[in-house]
Formats: C-alpha cells, structure tokens, sequence
C-alpha cells in the first residue's frame, strides 16, 4: 500500500494517493509489529517530503524516531538520521543539518542500499539551496545524474534534474543551460506518467521563461500540464502553478 500511495502521488493522484497512505499507516499500526509501523511512517515522511508538505514532517519524525530508537533497526537509524538532518535544515539549522544527513547517506551506503539512494541524497542538494551552497549542491547533483544512469534507476531523475536547472540559475551559469535542464526533466517525467514531477518542473521551465518575457511560450506549456489535474487542487505544487498562470494572464 505504500509503494502504491507512492505511485499514485507520482501519477498526478495525490488525494487517492493519500487514502492509500492513510490505510497504510491504519495497518501497520493495528498489526503493532514494529518494522511494519517504521516502514509505514517513512513512507508517510517521503509522501509529505514530495509534496513539499512539510510542516507534516515534525509529527511523523517524531514517530520514526520513537520506533527506531527503541528498536534499532540499522537501516532505519540510518534513515532517522538523515531525516532529522533534513528537518533541522529546513528549520534553519543548515550546518547541524547537512553534516548529520550526510552521516545519515553515508551509513546507508554502507549498508549497500542503492535503489533510493538518488532520491534521498537529492534531499541532500535541497538543504544545501537553503543554505545558499549552491556549488557544493549542483556537484551532488551532477553526482546524481551518473549515478541514476550506473543504476538504470529513473525513478526521480525528473527532479533531479529540475533542481540541477534551479542550481545553475542560482550559480550564474548561462540561463539555457538551466533552461536545458527544466526540458529535459519535463521530457523524463512526461515519459514516466509522472505528473506531479512534470507539473513541477514546467513551473520552473515557466518561471523562468516569464523572467525574459516569453509569456506567448511559457502559458500554453503551464496550462496544458495544469489542466490534466483532476484533485489535489489543495497541494503546494498545485496552488503555485494556478497561482502563476494567473500571473502570466496580466
């Protein structure tokens, strides 16, 4: 049901996407087998993490690290690790923060977890925007991008990247190449189905295409994307492109 919640989200769906999730975190929590709960809920934080829901996070780390400090699971201390990291970067503790996610990826290499680990170390390249380190975030993010074709594994390459073309525009390198970098993960999202992913990144293609006057070329991309949505009208991705479709009419 997680896997599937997660699915749903990608898909465009995120109100069913959200029934699913609830169910999952009702079972795991009647069942009361531990592994069960702290799998239930780090889904759940990867659910609120995508959609930039963030002030779930607080709530639901709270429960992950109750269960896995009682019952030290190692690859989910691993993962408490790094997303306690992440919280307090997001909360302004960028220093803290980083350095214990990065602990946090380290452990899970060690452990030889390879599958999500693009996906996780992108949160890694986020808490470093925030902390204005731009640099040290697009070479992890160029990382990535290797990394995601050694793996064969494109499950967020369309996010990775969208925030490759966030920080080359933050880093002043050359606006086509962040442009470039906006189509390319439309391309990977729209072949995946992956909606909300697609969504996001024809926001910043959008954006960016406004800031050099291109409103002619930057609505009908917007508004295509947007009008395929049938719920979720209510998420942060959601409310940013309706609100800069509104902007781009004036």
């Amino acid at each position: 049901l997680c896997r599937l919640a997660q699915t749903l989200l990608l898909l465009g769906y995120p109100a069913r996407a959200h029934v699913h999730q609830d169910t999952a975190m009702a079972l795991a929590r009647q069942i009361a087998r531990p592994l069960e709960r702290v799998i239930a809920v780090e889904f759940a934080i990867w659910a609120a993490h995508d959609q930039r829901q963030y002030d779930e996070l607080p709530r639901l780390l709270e429960e992950h690290s109750a269960i896995v400090d009682q019952y030290q699971f190692p690859e989910y201390v691993a993962s408490s690790m790094m997303l306690r990291g992440f919280l307090l970067a997001h909360q302004g503790a960028s220093g803290p923060g980083i350095e214990l996610m990065t602990q946090g990826l380290a452990a899970w290499r060690a452990f030889g977890i390879q599958h999500f680990l693009p996906y996780v170390s992108s949160w890694l390249a986020e808490a470093y925007g925030w902390s204005d380190r731009f640099a040290e975030g697009l070479a992890l993010l160029d990382e990535l991008v290797i990394m995601v074709e050694q793996l064969g594994n494109e499950f967020w390459s369309a996010e990775i990247l969208r925030l490759r073309g966030e920080f080359l525009l933050e880093s002043g390198a050359p606006v086509m190449e962040a442009e470039e970098a906006y189509r390319n993960a439309i391309e990977v999202a729209h072949r995946q189905d992956a909606r909300l992913l697609e969504l996001r990144a024809t926001v910043s293609l959008a954006r960016l295409l406004a800031v050099q006057g291109r409103h002619a070329e930057a609505t009908p991309l917007l508004a295509a994307i947007y009008a395929w949505f049938s719920e979720g009208f209510d998420c942060p991705d959601l409310q940013e492109a309706r609100f800069l479709l509104a902007r781009l009419s004036v």
